[in-house]
């Protein structure tokens, strides 16, 4: 850590996970790309991408650990450490972690300790190019008894990319809408996902600039597999297992998430589900990337010779900000006719809703 770094430190849900962005001055083989920065909510991100490193604490459902935001969607979370059982026991899911963070340098650190097990570790991930990088650094070597039980993983939500592309090493396929890859019976007969493949680079939708993924494994290599074999909650996971007789750099992972240039997330727009009474206050809600406006927003009504008439249209009024998003408020208060209306905001288009 550098002496000049502006550094913070904050204790958030995580359990066991020390994530790290940090890379050795003259290491990194390449420059880091200028427009990643770290945030004010202490997230890493760059126009179209986003990381969050232990922000969320609720691991079952699918909110923990490392998280990937790709053009506005949420393409990979529960990014830590997993144990498979051992001796009848096994970790938690982190919920608790100490985050540090160098916004000079970009580099993001969150430790996380299990006391009953005696075993802590940290993740580093720090810029690299356009890609960034994941460092898993141990405490201490794992006991002979974890070899094979231990692993680093992320989970991959599926309904981004059915009928999408992967290739792992010599496998390669598309992913469907249902599980249905390989399983195998563990040592007490019961059914498990087994590999679908494994190799150093996983490359998930090359075909597709909005949900490209890349993931590769700069000292082991990764397997991937599909839960939804076994579990109406899984995901698609990703992972590497702890080598044994390692501390730094247990773990290296170079994560790549293509960007399309110039992209910019759509306005969402939200209304009443069960419509307005016409003398009410009637609001819509516009939700925007931080920094970008909604611009003009109009009110049409829809009707059966032209398909939908504008009847109002003002620019909204500045709501604020809250956690990623920007907000505001657009009232047609004044609008009293009834019938079926629209909300358009730029090439948005709300659901229809009765007045």
């Amino acid at each position: 850590m550098t002496t000049n770094s502006t550094i913070t430190r904050s204790c958030i849900p995580l359990s066991l996970v020390v994530i790290s962005f940090l890379f050795l001055p003259g290491c990194n083989k390449r420059t880091s790309d200028r427009s990643w920065t770290v945030n004010k909510l202490e997230y890493l991100e760059k126009p179209g991408l986003s990381v969050l490193v232990f922000h969320d604490f609720y691991p079952v459902g699918k909110q923990g650990g490392v998280e990937i935001i790709q053009h506005g969607q949420r393409i990979a979370t529960n990014g830590f450490i997993r144990m498979e059982q051992v001796n009848g026991e096994r970790f938690d899911d982190p919920a608790r972690a100490t985050r540090e963070i160098d916004s000079i340098n970009h580099l993001i650190t969150a430790k996380v300790n299990y006391e009953d097990f005696n075993f802590g570790y940290s993740v580093t991930v720090q810029p690299d190019g356009d890609a960034f990088k994941l460092k898993v650094d141990l405490d201490k070597p794992i006991p002979a008894a974890w070899k094979d039980k231990l692993y680093f993983q992320m989970e991959i939500y599926p309904p981004l990319y059915y009928g999408k592309t992967f290739q792992l090493g010599s496998a390669f396929g598309i992913v469907t809408r249902q599980g249905n890859g390989p399983l195998i019976k563990d040592e007490n007969g019961r059914l498990r996902s087994a590999s679908m493949g494994q190799g150093k680079k996983l490359v998930l939708a090359a075909e597709d600039p909005m949900r490209n993924l890349v993931i590769e494994d700069e000292t082991g290599k990764l397997t991937l597999m599909d839960e939804r074999n076994v579990s109406n909650r899984g995901w698609l996971v990703v992972k590497s297992n702890v080598p044994s007789e390692v501390t730094d750099g247990a773990i290296e992972w170079t994560i790549r998430p293509h960007v399309v240039s110039g992209w910019t997330r759509e306005p969402m727009i939200a209304v009443s589900q069960v419509g307005y009474d016409p003398d009410q206050v009637k609001q819509a809600i516009i939700e925007t990337e931080p920094g970008s406006k909604a611009g003009r927003v109009s009110l049409l009504k829809v009707t059966g010779e032209d398909g939908a008439k504008e009847v109002l249209s003002e620019s909204p009024q500045r709501w604020g900000k809250f956690l990623r998003y920007d907000y505001a408020i657009f009232d047609f208060s004044s609008v009293h006719e009834p019938g079926m209306y629209r909300v358009r905001a730029g090439d948005v288009m709300s659901d229809p809703f009765a007045i």
